[in-house]
């Protein structure tokens, strides 16, 4: 999965000295996530589009490529929200056991996976993995750890399947079937 999210793996705050980051994307599923909610995007967007705006007479006037382009876009935007919403989150104090920006995002990960392997480490190995959570906790605070270039990704992906799923669905439509481009459906 990290070469899927080329973006990420390649950096160099993803290497971490005690794997933080690939525990989050890679072991707790941080990438897979983020895959299915671009897809999830890319599918309702596109059936938005084609069986919303493409199938009646009424709404002719949107089956048009800057429409398209739009809801394109719409989908990707969408899913960059929701991964750096829900998967990335935020580090609310107050309530945040709860919260859905905290709940299942790299920030609580953060907080278990060092619970997790600092309970067998000697001291000073703990603060030193004290140190490196720190570390990337506040590089997130401050835009500077893998955040932006992990949600860019996910909206890329988005884009991708977006593309593909109106390939697919695209001769069903009453409108549509000449939208991004007339192949496959001539």
């Amino acid at each position: 999965m990290k070469s899927i999210f080329f973006l990420v793996g390649g950096m160099e705050q993803y290497a971490d000295d005690y794997g933080f980051h690939e525990n989050f994307f890679e072991t707790s599923g941080g990438f897979t996530t983020a895959l299915i909610i671009a897809a999830a995007f890319a599918v309702i967007c596109a059936i938005i589009y084609y069986f919303g705006l493409c199938m009646s007479r009424k709404t002719i006037k949107c089956a048009t490529l800057p429409v398209w382009i739009t809801i394109l876009v719409l989908s990707g935007a969408l899913t960059f929200v929701t991964t750096n919403t829900i998967l990335i989150g935020s580090d609310d104090e107050e309530g945040s056991e709860t919260s859905l920006t905290y709940a299942h995002s790299f920030y609580r990960n953060l907080e278990d996976y060092y619970i997790e392997i600092s309970e067998e480490a000697p001291e000073t190995e703990q603060e030193a993995m004290m140190e490196c959570k720190n570390q990337i906790v506040e590089q997130l605070n401050q835009g500077e750890d893998v955040a932006l270039m992990f949600n860019l990704n996910a909206a890329i992906y988005a884009l991708i399947f977006f593309y593909i799923v109106s390939l697919i669905i695209k001769g069903i439509s009453v409108n549509g079937r000449a939208i991004p481009h007339l192949w496959p459906h001539k």
